[in-house]
């Protein structure tokens, strides 16, 4: 790696890697051509002994990186019937879903957030994308941190999950997909949610919202080293892990919102998104085993 990316670049051991769960080998990585962070929750066990069934519940990062032998075996082997995409309308206009090459799948738009409104829109061009961090160069992690809230309480948010489990519901076979940008934090709400909902233990929910880091190096690496080739970034001090990886205050920042204005995440989800004890049985009856 240059010497004029070394200070964007990640420092070992700031990165927070999660410890693995017992039964949920990789963290059900897929690996993938031209996607690092593919994950099948499938083989997640829950509090009372059972386990999420496999090739139900995909989370990942953008489709655009898809290669044709990515998309099909996600279509194939994954048997993909319905995607979920969690990003702003910016997003999916710079880079739109492969919808063409994906015949059959049911593709649902359902913004968590605007992008563009909390002032970072990545993947803009090199040059772009560089001028946005620098000027966010001092405080991307408290940005990003101020994020999670509004993602579960503002309307938007609550919108795009509420349509989430409405789909899971009526989904009686074959997998769901979600995915916004990096699979991080868009993705990662939608996991925790989908995974309280199903009676995995907080602290395994924790590990798989971290689990994140394991993948997302490579991307990471990849941005810095553009930058430094580009040579725009030679007198930045970038915080460019905020960006890419997942960190637990950011988890803490979303569900301590919830908690103050609901009392806990099970009123949250049912009066937000529409699922309560009826419904969490309903989805455990699906998707467990």
């Amino acid at each position: 790696m240059s010497e004029s990316n070394a200070d964007i670049t990640i420092k070992p051991g700031q990165i927070e890697k999660p410890a693995p769960i017992a039964g949920f080998e990789n963290f059900g990585h897929i690996p993938l051509e031209g996607m690092a962070n593919v994950r099948d929750l499938g083989g997640m066990p829950t509090t009372d002994g059972r386990a999420i069934k496999m090739g139900r519940l995909l989370r990942s990062d953008a489709l655009h990186h898809a290669t044709e032998a990515d998309l099909g075996w996600l279509m194939g082997t994954c048997n993909v019937q319905r995607v979920f995409d969690f990003r702003s309308v910016e997003e999916r206009q710079m880079h739109p879903d492969p919808q063409g090459q994906m015949e059959g799948v049911v593709f649902y738009e359902t913004p968590v957030f605007n992008v563009a409104s909390v002032g970072l829109m990545p993947h803009q061009g090199i040059e772009k994308d560089a001028t946005a961090l620098h000027h966010l160069a001092k405080g991307l992690h408290p940005m990003i941190l101020s994020v999670y809230p509004k993602c579960l309480l503002e309307p938007e948010g609550i919108a795009a999950y509420h349509a989430l489990f409405e789909a899971l519901l009526g989904a009686e076979d074959g997998a769901t997909l979600w995915h916004c940008t990096e699979g991080k934090d868009r993705t990662g709400l939608g996991a925790v949610l989908v995974e309280h909902a199903l009676g995995v233990s907080d602290e395994d929910i924790r590990k798989d919202y971290l689990a994140t880091n394991l993948f997302a190096q490579t991307a990471a690496e990849r941005i810095a080293d553009a930058f430094g080739r580009h040579h725009v970034a030679e007198k930045m001090d970038i915080d460019l892990d905020a960006v890419f990886y997942a960190f637990e205050d950011y988890l803490d920042a979303a569900l301590d919102a919830v908690n103050e204005k609901y009392g806990n995440l099970d009123w949250y989800m049912e009066e937000q998104l529409g699922i309560g004890p009826a419904e969490r049985k309903q989805l455990q009856e699906m998707y467990l085993v």
